[in-house]
């Protein structure tokens, strides 16, 4: 083989060894936190998750790290549509009633207010 094949063949490996490397890397990067949750918002800082259960018998808010592990229940009763507030201190929701209540309950789970 000549130089110029060398050359081409050393170029493909130095570039698409480490590109197939990072692809299999963002792949394993995948994985399951929370289970029937819908409209999950992410904390302004990455530390944390709020998002709608479905699992309980009454849809709630419930808040897990974003690092995963055990989820917390937020909601006393009924809760959807998380959103939460600049400072990361509360969260907006509503309880889908019939008279449209928007409820402003804290990150810790104490203060609900209507």
């Amino acid at each position: 083989m000549n130089i110029r094949i060398y050359k081409i063949l050393i170029f493909v490996l130095l570039v698409f060894i480490p590109f197939s490397a990072q692809t299999q890397e963002k792949q394993t990067a995948f994985r399951k936190i929370a289970s029937d949750g819908y409209y999950p918002v992410w904390s302004n800082d990455g530390s944390f998750i709020v998002y709608g259960d479905a699992m309980a018998d009454v849809p709630m808010i419930r808040i897990v790290s974003a690092a995963g592990g055990g989820s917390r229940q937020l909601t006393p009763g009924r809760g959807h549509h998380p959103s939460l507030s600049p400072d990361l201190k509360h969260i907006a929701y509503d309880d889908k009633s019939r008279n449209g209540n928007i409820w402003k309950l804290s990150v810790s789970g104490t203060e609900n207010k209507k």
